[in-house]
């Protein structure tokens, strides 16, 4: 059993209740099947003052706390003269929990009955949903689906950059610390001494497949050196400290994965990693942080930074710290269809790069690696647009 089998994680759903209720039973069961704690108005509803002591409470015991804004303001708390739900914001803010966000997009369509009617309470939504985009693990949502996928991608994201103490039966807590113990032996003698050229971006696999084991990342790393071409399956489970057959069910799940491939047969077989690069989307207020939004990790880590230009285009910058050059490809369809090999026609010569809506900007670190941004949509706030943002779809290649 390893250490994450041990500890489970309470998260606080925090959301207006009537127009969000069939999300936010999708949102549980995803929570559950994760293994994790929900927690939320299902127990307590935040209809008055003394409630609310009482939810702060249960926030005060919640390892993460997830926001879900939709077209509804909620009920307006006498005293503060802002919504409940806004106030559970707040609370989770002043108390240093981490908060994912997840606001519904202002151009999906919704039934009258959820969506507000009183122009103050419009007003206050308008304010509460700007200031809580703000929040670097901000998300837009469209639709239940999307929302249902994309939250446990981001809560295990959440959970990997911002780890919290979460629980632990206290049956189990004797076996845990000896786990934690034996685990760290482990990684101390049996670890293997990699090259950082040939490490592999863990926390980005993890958001990708987010029931990958600490196990099979040992494997992944194992495999992606090139030193390890021919590598036994016996010499693999030396190495982590496993038995063979252990380890030969790990690879076999890794090759149904699409992560693992085998080339040849017999004696002459040989085991490759099969990703080249990771796909995903961001999407962040461009007038916060210094127009700054990182990408990746350690040697694939990029921090890209924007400025307004409109709200049909950007500019992109190549003055961030951990960044070389960039250039740009107009108008893709498919970010997909570019490999590598289509890099070295890209000029690279200017600091700055204006993109329009479906242009690439190319992204070279200093560490050689390259990513890529599509410009999916963009916010100006000076054009009659609630804030400024800029959503992408990105790219990182491994190779």
């Amino acid at each position: 059993m390893t250490i994450s089998n041990f500890k489970k994680y309470q998260i606080f759903i925090s959301s207006t209740y009537t127009d969000l209720i069939d999300e936010r039973k999708l949102i549980i069961d995803a929570l559950l099947k994760m293994d994790f704690i929900p927690a939320g108005m299902e127990m307590f509803v935040a209809s008055d003052t003394e409630q609310f002591k009482v939810i702060t409470k249960v926030i005060d015991l919640c390892d993460y706390y997830l926001l879900i804004i939709g077209k509804r303001y909620g009920s307006i708390n006498e005293e503060t003269q802002i919504s409940y739900t806004e106030m559970e914001y707040n609370y989770a803010l002043s108390k240093g929990i981490p908060i994912l966000v997840f606001t519904l997009n202002d151009n999906v369509p919704v039934s009258s009955d959820k969506e507000e009617n009183d122009p103050i309470k419009i007003a206050k939504l308008k304010s509460f949903r700007e200031r809580a985009m703000k929040n670097r693990m901000a998300t837009i949502w469209s639709n239940q689906t999307e929302l249902a996928l994309n939250i446990p991608i981001a809560l295990t994201k959440l959970i990997n950059d911002f780890p919290s103490p979460g629980w632990i039966r206290a049956d189990t807590i004797e076996n845990y610390q000896s786990q934690i113990i034996d685990e760290l032996q482990n990684k101390v003698a049996k670890a293997p001494e990699t090259d950082s050229v040939h490490s592999i971006p863990k926390d980005m696999l993890l958001n990708a497949y987010p029931n990958l084991q600490n196990t099979d990342l040992s494997i992944l790393e194992i495999l992606h050196n090139p030193e390890n071409v021919n590598i036994s399956y016996s010499k693999i489970a030396k190495i982590l400290g496993f038995t063979t057959s252990s380890i030969r069910n790990h690879i076999q799940r890794l090759i149904k994965m699409n992560l693992i491939y085998l080339d040849g047969t017999g004696r002459y077989s040989s085991l490759h990693t099969n990703f080249s690069s990771i796909v995903s989307n961001f999407a962040f207020d461009y007038s916060n942080n210094n127009g700054e939004f990182t990408i990746g990790s350690g040697i694939f880590s990029f921090s890209t930074k924007w400025s307004k230009a409109s709200n049909t285009s950007i500019h992109a910058y190549s003055d961030s710290s951990n960044i070389s050059s960039i250039g740009r490809i107009k108008q893709v369809h498919n970010i997909n269809s570019i490999s590598l090999s289509n890099i070295d026609e890209i000029d690279f010569s200017s600091r700055c790069r204006t993109a329009d809506i479906n242009d690439v900007i190319v992204w070279k670190n200093k560490s050689g690696k390259i990513a890529l941004t599509k410009i999916i949509s963009i916010m100006d706030d000076s054009r009659n647009d609630p804030f400024d943002q800029v959503e992408c779809e990105y790219k990182i290649f491994f190779e």
